[in-house]
């Protein structure tokens, strides 16, 4: 199997690409062929001997993987061959295979067999109204990879997050926006799917389609709208022969302001698309009653909490 190799200390350059034997499962192991690994910061430090940790060479670098089970060992039941894990170990998961301890695998469970799961517990909270249910949460990242709708069919994620209140379930998804979101799914089922998400953040837009629709999402409201004119008025005009321009004994300039009532959008495109760091506006809903679109800034979790986001940016965090 192929395997990226740490040999000497040094940076990520001076890695080898290298052929290395396939390892095999021993007992309370298992194999897993690598799909994703994660590299960190630490990982640099690691090649560099700069770590606490030190591995004998020559070691793959890489802590965090998932991957798909290839073969198990003895004493293994609770991992079986083809499940879909992920794991995290101190390094070594650059490669293509790596056999780990089945207590550090952890299973991937299948985005429709979770959602099952969870609307099956309608029933049983419904028979036992005195019994207390805790929340579930459905919590996914880069969400425009795995949204799935069922359209005609009983299935799909509109369905399941149109329900997800009843048997305590807090969706929250994160994609890159709308129009990412638009082109995983197919023709206009995605403002469906939006409309299941009763409050929704949005950051900094880039593109056009994401900010109008973010825009057309907050509605439009009445507003007061400014006007100036500008007038002049003379008396006894005449037209001078010698300079050809007019000339009164009176003249007047009046300056005028009104108002009138137009309906605008609450938040334009270009507010979308100019949003700074840590800015955002929110399309709230407290579980009762929606909320007006709004501004709402935001906390990074790694300052202090204490802190407002106006102290943090006078400070110079954000």
């Amino acid at each position: 199997m192929k395997a990226i190799l740490c040999t000497h200390y040094g940076g990520p350059d001076e890695l080898e690409l290298a052929e290395i034997p396939a390892p095999t499962a021993g007992p309370n192991e298992a194999v897993v062929r690598i799909k994703a690994a994660a590299l960190n910061f630490f990982d640099t430090l690691i090649i560099a001997g700069k770590y606490q940790v030190k591995p004998p060479f020559p070691f793959s670098p890489g802590s965090e993987f998932a991957g798909i089970v290839e073969s198990v060992g003895a004493g293994v039941t609770d991992i079986a061959v083809g499940d879909r894990v992920l794991g995290s170990t101190g390094h070594g998961t650059a490669r293509e295979y790596i056999a780990v301890p089945a207590k550090q695998l952890v299973k991937i469970p299948e985005k429709l067999d979770f959602e099952r799961a969870v609307l099956n517990r309608v029933p049983k909270i419904e028979a036992h109204p005195d019994q207390y249910f805790r929340q579930v949460l459905f919590l996914c990242d880069e969400y425009q990879h795995f949204a799935t709708v069922g359209e005609s069919d009983p299935t799909g994620d509109e369905k399941f997050f149109s329900l997800s209140r009843q048997p305590k379930c807090i969706p929250i998804v994160a994609t890159q926006s709308i129009s990412s979101l638009r082109s995983a799914l197919p023709a206009e089922s995605w403002r469906t799917l939006l409309q299941t998400f009763r409050t929704k953040i949005f950051l900094s837009l880039s593109d056009d389609f994401s900010a109008r629709t973010a825009s057309d999402l907050c509605g439009r409201e009445d507003q007061l709208k400014v006007s100036y004119s500008l007038s002049e008025s003379g008396h006894d005009t005449k037209v001078s022969w010698l300079t050809g321009k007019a000339l009164s004994h009176k003249a007047n300039i009046i300056a005028s302001k009104s108002y009138n009532t137009q309906s605008d959008y609450r938040f334009d495109m270009k507010t979308f698309m100019e949003l700074h760091n840590a800015q955002s506006v929110i399309i709230a809903y407290d579980g009762i009653n929606p909320c007006p679109p709004m501004f709402c800034y935001l906390k990074p979790y790694y300052n202090d909490p204490n802190d407002s986001y106006f102290v943090q940016l006078a400070k110079g965090k954000l």
